[in-house]
C-alpha cells in the first residue's frame, strides 16, 4: 500500500522545480493577503500569533504577482485535460484531488499521467517564453 501510494506522488526529478512553482502559484491564488483569523463567534478573535496590529497589514506576497502571472500563462498554454488535471491538483484543492479525480472520471493511472504529461508541457512553455536565459 505504501510503495502504491509512493508511486500515485510520484513526479520525475527533472520537473521538481516546475512543481514548485505551481504550487507556489497555488498557494498565490488562494491567498487573500490578510492573516487568517478563527471564525469564531465573536469574529473578532486573533490569536496570539497574529495579534491584532497584524490584522492591519497585508502579509508579504508569496510570489511576486508577475511571476504568478507568467505561470498562469503557461498553464493557460498547456492542453486543455492535462491544464485541469494541475489545477484540480495543484490550485484548486490541492488535499482534495482524489475526489477531483473520481468527480472528472479518471482512473488513478490515467490521472498520474496527466499529471506528469502536464505537467512536462508546463515546464517546456514556462522555460520556452518566460525563464530568462542565464547563459
Amino acid at each position: 500500500m505504501g510503495q502504491e501510494k509512493a508511486q500515485k506522488l510520484f513526479m520525475p526529478a527533472d520537473l521538481k522545480e516546475a512543481e514548485g512553482l505551481i504550487i507556489s502559484y497555488g498557494r498565490w491564488a488562494k491567498d487573500t493577503g490578510r492573516p487568517q483569523r478563527c471564525r469564531s463567534a465573536e469574529g473578532a478573535y486573533a490569536s496570539e500569533e497574529t495579534g491584532a496590529d497584524a490584522e492591519e497589514g497585508r502579509l508579504p506576497p508569496m510570489i511576486p504577482t508577475w511571476q504568478a502571472m507568467n505561470i498562469q500563462r503557461a498553464l493557460v498554454a498547456t492542453p486543455e485535460r492535462e491544464r485541469k488535471v494541475l489545477q484540480m491538483h495543484y490550485v484548486s484543492h490541492p488535499r482534495q484531488h482524489h475526489a477531483a479525480m473520481r468527480k472528472a472520471g479518471f482512473s488513478p493511472r490515467t490521472w498520474n499521467e496527466a499529471r506528469i504529461h502536464g505537467m512536462r508541457m508546463f515546464w517546456n512553455i514556462y522555460r520556452l517564453h518566460f525563464q530568462k536565459n542565464s547563459v
